[in-house]
């Protein structure tokens, strides 16, 4: 039967249809009920977890475990370093495969969870196996004795992993893989998977109210702005312009799907002719992680034609697949996307972004990132794009430098030091003053 499935969902038309069946109508249903009679019961949950770790707290350590299923997604470090700084607690790597990569091989399988083994081992970080190979299936979180868990995704968490299971025996939290962005509040903060965390760690206090009026007053309390401690490697945004650093074109992945942010159909093959027609240029093509699954399974590109594009650019440039793409920032003087989270993320290092702007976007720009967003050169056409990378990249011109930078530092965007904001929340709220 598995077998018949999983045929059916490589016809790209069929695979189409009950993606937009289960995204219109049955998930609102099934999600519907869920709240109605979930959220009262993992309230009660909460309070008794939380109970519990106020009585533990200062006399033994708070074990911390970290999902992770992919490194590109891997985004709190700098809340792990000061996790495993301080006195009140043990964090923990848990490595498992989502859902949603269920149907890689398992030798792919495998390789991902060694790589990720390698790379957290590398640094020193305590880590736990939390998928079986053998069987294929995720492995409870109970069996760690975890007191708190910090997910990073909010879609394709197996049951097993899940809030509803987890809120039995330990508090769950959430920092976003992504930093917060356009304000797709559906998808943001209005899953099912938010209504059930003890605790959602964002941005800052003004995407927190927009949170808390979208979720209603009942999830007052559970939306803290802090900052985003993935925005912690970088002090300020008055950091040296590289004249001579790469440019990085870094396409998302919502082509034709989901919020169709993406430009990828229109842009992705000009922009790689026009990397090739300036090889005095250092280029870094940095794509989304599920760019290049979407592009086949949607029927948009063959495996080959992919595979040709990819490696065109491993060719003629640097391709950049790994999650660890901070010290890419840095030594880089612009960037090309229209990747919603690079778009926040990027304009901490202060240089200059060419901002590609689908006209298919599900999403207009929340008002809060729009005044951000305004500062970029916006391309909504090639004829745009082609004069922004003249002035921008050609010749080294920012007009908008001074308006961006000052921008970024009206949100505070950067020197927030989350990780600390974090911690500090947790040791005030277990050590009962900010109860």
């Amino acid at each position: 039967m598995n077998a018949v499935i999983d045929r059916l969902h490589k016809i790209g038309w069929l695979h189409r249809l009950h993606a937009w069946y289960y995204r219109t109508v049955c998930r609102p249903v099934v999600e519907f009920a869920q709240c109605l009679w979930l959220c009262p019961i993992l309230r009660c949950r909460c309070r008794k977890q939380l109970a519990r770790l106020q009585d533990k707290f200062g006399t033994e350590k708070i074990r911390v475990l970290f999902p992770i299923s992919n490194l590109a997604k891997w985004k709190m470090q700098s809340l792990f370093e000061a996790m495993r700084h301080s006195s009140h607690y043990e964090p923990l790597m848990a490595l498992t495969i989502m859902d949603v990569e269920n149907d890689l091989s398992i030798d792919r399988k495998r390789e991902r969870l060694q790589q990720m083994q390698a790379h957290f081992a590398g640094k020193g970080m305590g880590c736990v196996d939390a998928y079986d190979l053998e069987n294929g299936c995720a492995i409870p979180f109970d069996r760690f004795a975890p007191d708190i868990v910090f997910y990073q995704q909010p879609w394709r968490i197996s049951e097993c992993q899940s809030p509803v299971a987890v809120s039995k025996y330990a508090l769950t939290c959430y920092v976003p893989y992504f930093v917060q962005n356009y304000g797709g509040l559906d998808m943001d903060c209005l899953l099912v998977f938010h209504r059930l965390l003890w605790r959602h760690f964002i941005l800052n206090e003004h995407w927190a109210k927009e949170f808390v009026k979208a979720q209603g007053l009942l999830r007052a309390g559970t939306v803290v702005g802090v900052g985003h401690p993935m925005l912690d490697a970088f002090g300020n945004v008055e950091g040296v312009r590289h004249v001579n650093g790469c440019v990085i074109y870094a396409p998302h992945w919502s082509c034709h799907t989901g919020e169709c942010f993406s430009t990828f159909l229109e842009n992705g093959k000009k922009i790689l002719m026009l990397a090739q027609r300036h090889p005095e240029m250092e280029w870094v093509f940095k794509p989304h992680p599920t760019l290049r699954k979407i592009l086949v399974e949607n029927g948009l590109m063959s495996e080959r034609e992919v595979a040709d594009y990819y490696e065109t650019w491993e060719r003629i440039g640097v391709a950049y697949y790994d999650g660890d793409y901070l010290r890419l920032f840095e030594r880089s003087k612009a960037m090309i996307t229209d990747c919603a989270s690079f778009l926040v993320e990027y304009a901490c290092t202060g240089n200059p972004i060419i901002h590609l702007i689908s006209s298919d976007a599900k999403y207009n720009p929340h008002p809060i990132s729009e005044a951000l967003f305004s500062t970029y050169y916006q391309a909504r056409n090639w004829e745009e794009f082609e004069r922004s990378f003249e002035t921008v990249i050609l010749r080294g011109q920012d007009p908008r430098r001074d308006e961006r930078r000052a921008k970024v530092r009206d949100m505070r965007l950067c020197g927030n030091n989350a990780a600390k904001n974090i911690v500090d929340y947790l040791d005030g709220v277990l050590g009962g003053v900010n109860a």
